[in-house]
């Protein structure tokens, strides 16, 4: 095993806010998608009011619908790697 040098908690929290910072300037566009590809997921970044209507931007579902195709052609090369029957994909032990 490679020998690690430790690393300060001062050091770690200094890394830790540059790099939120660096992701501060990204975060208005991941909210602006999540609008309209995830309207039940907006809340990760900012926060709204219970019972807000989360889809009011919504004009039809073509962005939802393509987010779950894109979400399955990435998770089908997994599971045509998996032996069959082996209940990856459902979380059963085998």
């Amino acid at each position: 095993m490679k020998n690690v040098s430790p690393v300060s908690p001062i050091a770690l929290l200094k890394r830790y806010d540059r790099l939120k910072a660096d992701r501060h300037n990204w975060d208005q566009l991941w909210e602006e998608l999540a609008v309209f590809l995830m309207p039940s997921k907006i809340d990760f970044i900012t926060k709204s009011t219970k019972g807000t209507k989360r889809a009011a931007e919504v004009y039809d579902s073509t962005g939802i619908h393509s987010l779950q195709i894109l979400a399955a052609c990435f998770m089908a090369p997994l599971q045509a790697l998996q032996p069959s029957g082996s209940g990856f994909a459902s979380g059963k032990m085998p």
